[in-house]
């Protein structure tokens, strides 16, 4: 079971990548166009916004990665860390509304497994 969870958490840190890569435009995707608008288009950031917020993304991914591989390996002392990192991956799946939606999702089930983890 940790494997499972563990390789699910390796595989959301690089999904992150995604949010990292195109404002640096380091990848272009039709499916995700370059913008500098967030949240459903209403909040301008400005290239050098949406590239600090890529950076944000870029440290979330290594911090799932990590988390990941930690969680296969038995070792539960990150599970604190990995709340923070999911409710910041929560904030900026919201921010990249519409394209995100299943980032919201993703965390949502995180942190309530990790709750349950924590409070049993």
């Amino acid at each position: 079971m940790n494997n499972a969870v563990g390789l699910f958490l390796t595989l959301h840190g690089v999904a992150h990548l995604v949010g990292f890569l195109i404002p640096w435009k380091l990848l272009v995707a039709e499916d995700l166009p370059f913008s500098t608008r967030l949240y459903f288009g209403k909040i301008e950031a400005g290239e050098r916004g949406v590239r600090m917020l890529g950076l944000i993304w870029l440290a979330l991914a290594v911090g799932f990665v990590l988390s990941g591989i930690a969680l296969m390996g038995y070792d539960y002392s990150h599970l604190p860390s990995l709340v923070l990192l999911s409710i910041i991956s929560l904030f900026l799946s919201i921010l990249g509304l519409p394209f995100s939606p299943i980032g919201i999702f993703v965390n949502a089930v995180i942190l309530l497994s990790v709750a349950i983890k924590l409070l049993a």
